[in-house]
């Protein structure tokens, strides 16, 4: 299900977000390994946890602080000394203005994780970063929970969600990465989300060179879908971008199974739902933040530990709050300090390994990361890859390196799927691997260009090959009066 749209369906929340930026050619970004939390910095932490825990929204707020205090009491467990501090947001700006208040000057919190409705995660926003508190949110996805109104940063905050926009951006890749040429997308027009969604699969879909025949939006009320599906049929597109809820995914898709539409359907979070039925959509594709069958053992031992903790499987609120929290304590850890200052730069430079994909942070403190592509095979949901941009490229060698001996050159991405890399070696050669080895036959400096690239974005980096030595020549022969050699 939508992270955050049915919080906004409620309040009016979440607004459709930005697109991922692509990260400046070079940079880079240190990988955490993603074992189970860091080790213990040797200082006592206070964290807050700001959900919502009254009704109506409790819902959500529950399983984000479950989530979190996993994480927490996982770092315990390893020697950390975390008071945590837990307060109800409402959902309401006010409301978390106030608590956001009480936890920094009467608390003496230095980080904090939430909120859920983003209206209250902007609230949070601005008073933690006007007093240099870090604030993560695992789920809001307004794009101002992490800029102010005229676009400049909030150095201290940051999100575990991607923005709504990429799902589209990502379905767009997997129909490709399907053969598809054509799509057709049918959507709900009076759902600003789920109009989004569409919108951008449509846009990234042409961008790439396919073409969209038939792009037609429904009122939310229709039941009857056959005029729109007729129009399908005689397009017969490879692909059926179905931009809606599971309910209506469901409706849609017995109707063109009853009128012989042959198109392979995909979808978004939206689908991710109980109650979708899967024998109508065998083939399907659909994107979510998080998929508790991915094979990763970091997924596994999540899903483990917080089905024995809370006695059910974490869902996607969980999971986020969980990366969220993690990412902070990662950060602690490496800045070795109880200091905020030092804790938003290290997010700021992290490559996090989480339960819902690796994950680094733009300059807005936004996430470069995957969307969970799952596919319905056989009656089941089978988790597939994420679908991830490529970011923070860093090139690098093992030199100095002799002359007549051999440079190893690494290329190294924070994320992305399905990277193709190549290499321009600085001599006239070339390589398509992210590790190569090459021997350069002169003497001097050669800067190499890496290129990494995937469905989504291209960056590139370089590095500085420095070979060093003396030639090698023959001797001369000497040559004798009456020598055969005259």
């Amino acid at each position: 299900m939508k992270t955050c749209i049915r919080v906004g369906l409620i309040l009016a929340a979440c607004i459709i977000g930005l697109a991922l930026t692509t990260t400046v050619a070079g940079s880079q970004a240190r990988v955490s390994e993603g074992a189970g939390p860091p080790p213990a910095p040797g200082f006592p932490v206070k964290m807050a946890i700001i959900v919502p825990l009254s009704e109506p929204l409790q819902s959500y707020g529950e399983p984000v602080r479950d989530g979190a205090l996993l994480a927490i009491d996982q770092a315990r467990a390893v020697g950390w000394d975390i008071q945590t501090v837990i307060a109800d947001s409402e959902c309401d700006a006010a409301t978390a203005a106030e608590v956001a208040n009480q936890v920094i000057f009467t608390d003496s919190v230095k980080y904090i994780v939430g909120a859920v409705c983003s209206s209250a995660s902007i609230a949070i926003s601005e008073i933690a970063d006007a007093n240099h508190v870090v604030q993560i949110s695992p789920v809001s996805t307004n794009p101002l929970v992490t800029i102010y109104g005229d676009d400049t940063n909030k150095e201290y905050v940051f999100r575990a969600c991607f923005l709504d926009p990429f799902q589209g951006e990502a379905m767009a890749t997997v129909a490709m990465d399907l053969g598809a040429t054509t799509a057709g997308v049918m959507y709900n027009s009076e759902s600003d989300y789920v109009a989004g969604l569409a919108g951008s699969f449509k846009d990234h879909f042409e961008d790439m060179g396919g073409t969209v025949p038939v792009y037609e939006g429904y009122p939310a009320s229709t039941v009857d879908f056959t005029d729109i599906l007729s129009t399908v049929l005689a397009a017969d597109p490879d692909v059926l971008f179905v931009s809606d809820f599971s309910g209506t995914v469901n409706e849609i898709a017995e109707q063109a199974g009853a009128m012989g539409v042959q198109s392979t359907f995909l979808g978004a979070d939206t689908w991710d739902s109980p109650d979708l039925q899967l024998d109508l959509l065998e083939g399907a594709h659909f994107s979510t933040h998080f998929w508790p069958g991915d094979p990763r053992s970091v997924v596994g031992d999540f899903v483990q530990s917080y089905s024995t903790t809370y006695g059910s499987e974490p869902n996607v609120l969980a999971a986020l709050a969980f990366d969220a929290t993690g990412v902070v304590l990662q950060a602690i850890a490496e800045a070795g300090e109880d200091d905020p200052s030092l804790v938003k730069d290290e997010m700021a430079s992290i490559a996090y390994e989480g339960v819902t994909d690796r994950m680094a942070f733009n300059e807005f403190g936004d996430p470069f990361k995957g969307a969970a592509i799952v596919k319905i095979e056989g009656g089941e949901t089978v988790f597939v890859k994420f679908a991830a941009p490529v970011s923070y490229l860093a090139a690098a060698n093992d030199g100095p390196t002799p002359f007549l001996g051999t440079t190893t050159l690494t290329a190294t991405v924070a994320t992305g799927s399905d990277v193709a890399y190549l290499w321009k070696l600085g001599d006239g050669s070339i390589a398509q691997n992210p590790v190569v080895t090459h021997a350069y036959h002169a003497l001097g400096t050669f800067t190499a260009v890496v290129t990494a690239s995937n469905r989504f974005n291209t960056i590139t980096g370089t590095t500085s090959v420095e070979v060093i030595g003396y030639p090698l020549y023959l001797p001369a022969v000497m040559r004798q009066a009456g020598s055969t050699l005259d």
